[in-house]
C-alpha cells in the first residue's frame, strides 16, 4: 500500500469488521477461516426487492449486463518474476516464535497465496533466513523527506549488505525485516496504530534499486501475533514482487484510472491493497499452514467471481455493482483524473442503479449504500450523500433503484474529501453479526 501523502511507502493498515467496516484501526478478525471446503450458503424463500420483478438468471461469461469492473495496471516498472526472500531476523527475537516465522517464509513461495500471482508473472519464490547475531535497535526511523533520500533504516540495510552480514543483492532479492517485539519503527507514522508493515524501495549511489519490506511486531485486536505476523508480511512480501521499485518504477501498482477511487476507498490500490478490506481476506489455506491475506485477481473479477484470490473452496461470491452513466474528474494524486461516476449537483437527487450478480446460486442478499464517511467508521451527521438507511434484498441478475441526494459538496479543506466529489460504498451481506458473509464495492459521485 502506498503512503496517501508520500506515495513512497506502502502502508498497510489493519482490517475493521463488520458492514461499516473501514480503516484506521488494528483490529483483525478473531477467528480465520481455515480453507476446507464449506458449502455455499442457500437458502429457500425471499423475494426480489427495491424494483426488480424478474428471477435470478445465471450469468454468462461475458458477464455484458454488468458495468466494467477495476483492472489492476502495470505502470511499465519491472516485477521479480523468481523471487529470493532474504528474512532478515534480530538475534533478540522471541525464540519461541522465531522458527514459526522462519517456517513461515521458507513456504510462502510455494503457497496457493503466492502461485495466485502467476497472472501478475510472478513465479515461485526460494526463500533465505538469515537471524543476524546483533540485537535490534531500541528505536529505527525510516521517514524520508524527499525522493532520493537514505533513511537511517536503508543506510542500516545497505551497510549490512556491504559487510556480507545479509546475502549480496540480485536483480530477484526482496529484503523482508523482520523486528522483535521491543523495536519501535517509525515511518511516517506510528507501527501498530498507522501501519502493520510496510514496503518500499531505496537506491544505492550506483544506482541500483533495492526492494524491502518491514514488518514490526504488532498483535492486532481479538488476533495472535504470530497471524498478525504472516497476514502482514504475505500483504507486503507479494507486493515486493508485483511492485518491488514503488518509488522510481512503480509496476503492478495502480487500479485503472477510470476506477481509481478504488485507491482511495481501500488507501492504496496495489495487488494485496484492493483485497484488503473484504472481511473474508484473511485465510489458511491447505498445505500451507500459515494465516495469509488474499489477493487481488484481473481474470476472476473478470470471469465474474470473487475478485480476491486464492479461491476458497465452496464459497458462492456474490456482490452489488453500481452503475455509473456518466464520467466526472477526480483530484487524484495532483492531477484530474476522469473517472466513472455518476453526476449529481449539489442539492438534487438522482437514481442510481445497483446490478447483482453471484457465481452460484445463493439466497437473497441484503444490500446496504453507505457515505464513504459513514462506512470509515465517522460520525453519520459529516456524510455528504443522504442515502436510504435500510437495506434493500435482491439476487443474481436484480437491477435495484436506490435514490441519492448530495447535501454537501466534497471539499478536501473542509471535509477531507477531493473537491466535488463523493464516494459511496456498496455492502452485500448475508446472515448477521459475525457470521455474515459480506462483500463491499465502491462508487463515486460527481458534482
Amino acid at each position: 500500500m502506498r503512503h496517501p501523502e508520500t506515495q513512497r511507502f506502502c502502508l498497510l493498515s489493519a482490517l475493521a469488521m463488520g458492514v461499516l467496516a473501514g480503516c484506521g484501526s488494528s483490529s483483525h478478525p478473531a477467528e480465520v477461516t481455515k480453507d476446507g471446503g464449506e458449502t455455499a450458503e442457500t437458502s429457500a424463500g425471499g423475494s426480489h426487492d427495491g424494483g426488480a420483478d424478474a428471477p435470478p438468471v445465471p450469468l454468462t461469461k461475458e458477464y455484458d449486463a454488468l458495468p466494467s469492473p477495476p483492472l489492476l495496471q502495470n505502470l511499465d516498472g519491472g516485477f521479480i518474476a523468481s523471487p529470493t526472500i532474504v528474512a532478515i531476523f534480530f538475534a533478540n527475537d522471541d525464540p519461541a516464535l522465531l522458527p514459526q516465522l522462519e517456517d513461515f517464509y521458507t513456504g510462502l513461495g510455494t503457497s496457493p497465496l503466492w502461485k495466485a500471482a502467476k497472472e501478475y508473472g510472478v513465479g515461485a519464490a526460494t526463500a533465505m533466513n538469515v537471524v543476524l547475531t546483533e540485537d535490534a535497535p531500541a528505536t529505527i526511523d525510516d521517514s524520508p523527506d524527499t525522493k532520493g533520500d537514505t533513511t537511517a533504516l536503508e543506510s542500516w540495510l545497505l551497510a549490512e549488505i556491504a559487510s556480507g552480514k545479509i546475502p549480496a543483492h540480485t536483480a530477484n532479492t526482496i529484503y523482508m525485516i523482520n523486528y522483535p517485539a521491543g523495536t519501535a519503527v517509525t515511518a511516517d507514522g506510528t507501527q501498530c496504530v498507522d501501519f502493520d508493515g510496510y514496503h518500499t524501495d531505496v537506491m544505492t549511489t550506483a544506482g541500483t534499486l533495492i526492494s524491502y519490506g518491514v514488518i514490526p511486531r504488532c498483535t492486532d485486536q481479538e488476533s495472535t501475533t504470530l497471524i498478525t505476523f504472516t497476514s502482514k508480511a504475505s500483504h507486503e512480501a507479494i507486493e515486493c514482487a508485483t511492485n518491488p521499485y514503488p518509488d522510481y518504477e512503480p509496476a503492478w501498482a495502480e487500479i485503472d484510472i477510470p476506477h481509481i477511487y478504488f485507491d482511495l476507498a481501500n488507501d492504496g490500490s496495489e495487488i494485496a491493497d484492493m483485497c484488503e478490506q473484504d472481511p473474508e481476506t484473511y485465510q489458511e489455506f491447505p498445505g500451507f499452514p500459515f494465516t495469509v491475506q488474499r489477493i487481488w485477481s484481473n481474470e476472476a473479477v473478470l470471469a465474474g467471481h470473487d475478485p480476491c484470490v486464492p479461491e476458497i473452496t465452496g464459497k458462492v461470491f456474490f456482490n452489488a455493482v453500481p452503475e455509473l452513466p456518466d464520467t466526472g474528474l477526480l483530484s487524484y494524486q495532483g492531477n484530474m483524473a476522469t473517472v466513472d461516476s455518476i453526476h449529481i449537483p449539489v442539492g438534487e437527487t438522482r437514481t442510481v442503479y445497483l446490478d447483482l450478480y453471484s457465481d452460484g446460486a445463493t439466497a437473497d442478499w441484503d444490500v446496504l449504500v453507505l457515505d464513504i464517511n459513514e462506512w470509515s467508521g465517522g460520525d453519520p451527521s459529516k456524510n455528504l450523500l443522504t442515502l436510504p438507511s435500510a437495506p434493500v434484498k435482491g439476487n443474481n441478475g436484480s437491477r435495484i433503484p436506490i435514490s441519492f441526494t448530495v447535501k454537501t459538496a466534497g471539499n478536501a479543506a473542509t471535509n477531507g474529501e477531493p473537491n466535488n466529489t463523493e464516494l459511496f460504498a456498496v455492502a452485500s451481506s448475508i446472515g448477521t453479526g459475525a457470521s455474515a458473509t459480506t462483500h463491499y464495492w465502491y462508487g463515486i459521485v460527481t458534482n
